[in-house]
């Protein structure tokens, strides 16, 4: 949302699907570890118009990050 001479307000989210990594060790172990990360950030910005149509919209954010992750372990005969 834009405000009065060019300051703006706005929101973001972003959701990282992350990745799995598994390994497989000796005596028939493995082990898989998976990571993905949410993010919620508000943001301040001012536009500064090059054109009619176009926007320059240098902005600064804050946000909270929420790392969330699993790992699993297995060993041959258990």
């Amino acid at each position: 949302m834009t405000f009065g001479p060019g300051v703006y307000l706005g929101a973001a989210f972003d959701y990282f699907m992350g990745e799995k990594r598994s390994a497989t060790g000796p005596f028939a172990s493995s082990a898989s570890a998976r990571v993905n990360v949410y993010d919620f950030m508000g943001e301040l910005g001012y536009d500064f118009w090059i054109q009619h149509a176009d926007v320059l919209r240098p902005k600064l954010g804050i946000g909270l990050g929420v790392l969330k992750g699993g790992a699993c372990l297995a060993a041959a005969g258990v």
